[in-house]
């Protein structure tokens, strides 16, 4: 199979993969409207001359909690949030405990795409710039003073727990997938990559498709992993999904007694996706067919419909690195240094070697330059790369530009070994580079 894994993963990092900015934008409107919410049920309380209780706690759910959201042209993310209640907070009512909620958020008056509504399932706010809130709500009790009963306000009361299925698939990535150690060529969470390929795929397909959960359900069940290329593993995952045993039913993978396809609306949408994947099978046999770059990328452009995969754009993506910059054949000398800071005074504890032992999480290093010999004017940039299960999990794996200055103060946050790469640029060109490897117990 023609090898297109580094250019799948370019593709995946600047076009698939939602942005750290476009995240932390979407934390910031779920907390704003988790206050808007308390300040809603204090106004409502006093209409109803009551105090209504406030959510005892929240969490996030769906593809923002699996970290499986993907980049969407016309901003319609959706973020998924539990809100949870005390038993008696709350209305007998299901339908009632969504209303409650609902007109919490009409007493403020806040000029939103649409009123905030309650749903079949939860209670959505629209924002005018595309994306929407659901603000999923349940209510727990302690049974007999040692099991906690948590329920969702559905159309009755179901006994869910709101983190069962994040916690599942995260599970599920950080168990299947290859651990992405240095060693490997592929980086950890590869089935979480493969969930937003498959994903991408369904956004451009013209017939309806199913949502994130079925997708994301199905890829789990199908995954095929591979520990030396992610075009192969993708591939091989799509050929399962078309072949899955169950065909177009899906079940909740925490409980197998419900069925996630039980409308009629959802076994089409399951069906349509799995014969969008057939058709595109047929144009991915090329990959087995042919030497020329050209119509490999021309099979994948088939599977995506995005311009990163014609020729012209393809050659200028894997022409630049880092925002352009190419590197000079003739490299200058360069050599950096590490030393072990003191947080809070930043003074010198001591030198820290490349590749030395494992430091602690939490540990301050300072990276310099020790020696350089370039001629001015130049510019240096440090380039962040980390490595391994937590670094993915936590959508850090990089490559991470992160500073421009004559040092870098950087701290371990992920076990395992990563690096530090400082580039020299003249010119728009990398003229000279130094890497450092830091290793974390």
């Amino acid at each position: 199979m023609f090898d297109c894994h580094k250019h799948l993963n370019t593709f995946h990092d600047e076009y698939v993969r939602l942005s750290y900015d476009a995240k932390k934008q979407l934390a910031e409107y779920r907390d704003l409207n988790l206050q808007r919410l308390n300040n809603g049920l204090d106004n409502l309380g006093k209409q109803d001359n009551t105090t209504y209780a406030h959510p005892s706690r929240h969490c996030n759910q769906g593809s923002y909690a699996m970290h499986t959201m993907i980049q969407n042209a016309e901003q319609d993310y959706d973020l998924d949030v539990a809100i949870v209640f005390r038993n008696n907070a709350l209305p007998n009512s299901p339908l009632a405990a969504r209303q409650r909620i609902a007109a919490a958020f009409n007493t403020l008056g806040l000029p939103f795409k649409n009123s905030p509504e309650a749903r079949t399932n939860a209670v959505t706010i629209w924002y005018a710039e595309g994306y929407h809130l659901d603000f999923a709500v349940y209510r727990e009790t302690d049974e007999d003073n040692e099991d906690v009963l948590i329920e969702h306000a559905g159309p009755e009361w179901l006994r869910r727990a709101p983190m069962e299925i994040t916690e599942w698939f995260n599970n599920q990535v950080q168990e299947l997938s290859p651990t992405g150690e240095r060693n490997q060529p592929v980086a950890a969470g590869q089935l979480r990559r493969i969930v937003r390929w498959l994903k991408a795929f369904a956004k451009v397909q013209s017939m309806s498709q199913p949502g994130g959960l079925l997708i994301s359900v199905m890829a789990v069940e199908s995954y095929q992993p591979n520990t030396e290329r992610d075009d192969i593993a993708l591939y091989n995952t799509m050929v399962a999904i078309c072949y899955r045993a169950y065909g177009n039913h899906v079940y909740n993978p925490v409980d197998c007694t419900l069925e996630l396809t039980n409308r009629d609306k959802y076994l089409k949408q399951v069906a349509n996706f799995r014969l969008a994947l057939a058709q595109v099978l047929q144009d991915l046999q090329i990959l087995f067919q042919t030497d020329s770059e050209e119509c490999a990328l021309a099979a994948w452009n088939a599977m995506f419909q995005h311009e990163f995969w014609t020729a012209k754009s393809m050659l200028t993506e894997t022409r630049r690195l880092y925002r352009g910059l190419v590197k000079a054949k003739r490299q200058e000398e360069l050599r950096i240094k590490a030393e072990v800071i003191d947080p809070e005074t930043k003074m010198h504890v001591r030198n820290y070697s490349s590749n030395g032992e494992a430091l602690q999480k939490g540990t301050h290093l300072r990276f310099s330059v020790a020696y350089i010999f370039v001629r001015c004017p130049y510019q240096i940039r440090w380039i962040v790369q980390n490595y391994g299960v937590e670094a993915e999990a936590n959508d850090d794996l990089g490559p991470r530009l992160d500073g421009y200055e004559e040092y870098q103060i950087e701290h371990t946050g992920y076990t395992g070994s990563h690096t530090m790469l400082c580039e020299i640029v003249r010119e728009g060109m990398i003229v000279a580079q130094a890497q450092y490897l830091v290793n974390v117990a």
